[in-house]
């Protein structure tokens, strides 16, 4: 089966909880399926992307802060969250939905990576509820402007995982 997984950051060991579970699951189905990794992260060594070149092809988009900013004025113009947007920009959207067309189902670590649904089956892993986070973080934050954006980016994240992911 070819299988395509999705993520925003750069699968590997030792590194946040998305960049471990999208290295783990490259390893778990790496042994019995054709796997891709499409990612707009850079890896933190060579050998981190040696290590994940062994088990899959990785396809490594080169995404540049001005194109995430972009990207996350886009998604906010269009009522998604700036997380979607900034983590996923259209250029590492576009590759994924390419990919997409030759899996036989999407493996997509996060809501981030998932501004909209793919042409293929698609399991959406959410690790964490983003909504939900962003609400506690709202919760917790003394400035008051950034409550305000905690709030108003939980709601588009609510929506957003809602819209994507019922």
């Amino acid at each position: 089966m070819k299988i395509l997984i999705a993520c925003a950051r750069f699968p590997e060991h030792g590194m946040k909880g998305d960049q471990i579970r999208a290295r783990l699951l490259s390893e778990l189905l790496s042994g019995d399926h054709e796997v891709t990794v499409v990612t707009g992260g850079r890896p933190s060594s060579a050998a981190a992307l040696s290590e994940l070149d062994r088990l899959a092809t990785v396809i490594a988009v080169r995404v540049g802060r001005v194109e995430r900013a972009l990207g996350a004025l886009f998604a906010l113009a269009r009522g998604r969250p700036l997380q979607v947007g900034w983590m996923t920009p259209p250029k590492l959207w576009g590759q994924i939905v390419s990919e997409a067309q030759r899996a036989d189902v999407a493996l997509v670590v996060t809501i981030r990576c998932l501004p909209l649904a793919l042409p293929v089956p698609t399991v959406l892993d959410h690790i964490d509820a983003l909504s939900l986070n962003m609400r506690h973080r709202a919760h917790l934050e003394r400035r008051l402007p950034v409550r305000a954006a905690a709030r108003l980016e939980a709601r588009l994240l609510a929506a957003h995982e809602r819209r994507v992911a019922p």
